[in-house]
């Protein structure tokens, strides 16, 4: 793995030092890593050593993660030139965490479906105001309603 600028892995039956091999051996070149299912084999430790070794990661999906905690957001406040966050079903983490990514002004795209109550969307429609059902723009383009 030296080149490769993305990796998409669906690590479901991955044992946990499978993935961290992966995590200790990838290239520090990745822009995008997708390790989907990684249930309870990727660990804040983990995360912090993906951290240290791809500093210019862009996307990051860690869907279906469900052994990262509260913890793990301040790990991914340290990705620099982070763009799209995917954390759907990552149940460990509390939804309160989600604020500290305010800070992160290069982040564009934040995923969290299938975990949220309606007062905490609200508190996150506050603290992020582009989140929402109506916006006029998606990824800095222009979108329009569409009526079938």
């Amino acid at each position: 793995m030296n080149s490769a600028p993305e990796l998409t892995c669906n690590v479901t039956l991955f044992r946990e030092h499978a993935v961290t091999s992966l995590v200790t051996n990838i290239t520090p070149n990745i822009l995008r890593w997708n390790v989907v299912g990684s249930r309870k084999t990727m660990f804040d430790s983990l995360l912090e050593s993906l951290h240290k070794r791809c500093l210019e990661l862009l996307e990051l999906d860690l869907f279906d993660c469900t052994g990262l905690t509260g913890n793990d957001i301040n790990i991914i406040c340290k990705f620099k030139s982070l763009e799209y966050l995917s954390l759907p079903r990552c149940y460990s983490i509390p939804a309160s965490a989600y604020i500290e990514l305010r800070n992160m002004s290069t982040l564009i795209c934040l995923d969290i479906f299938e975990m949220l109550t309606e007062s905490t969307l609200a508190m996150l429609e506050q603290t992020f105001p582009t989140v929402g059902t109506r916006r006029t723009s998606i990824w800095g383009l222009r979108t329009r309603d569409f009526h079938a």
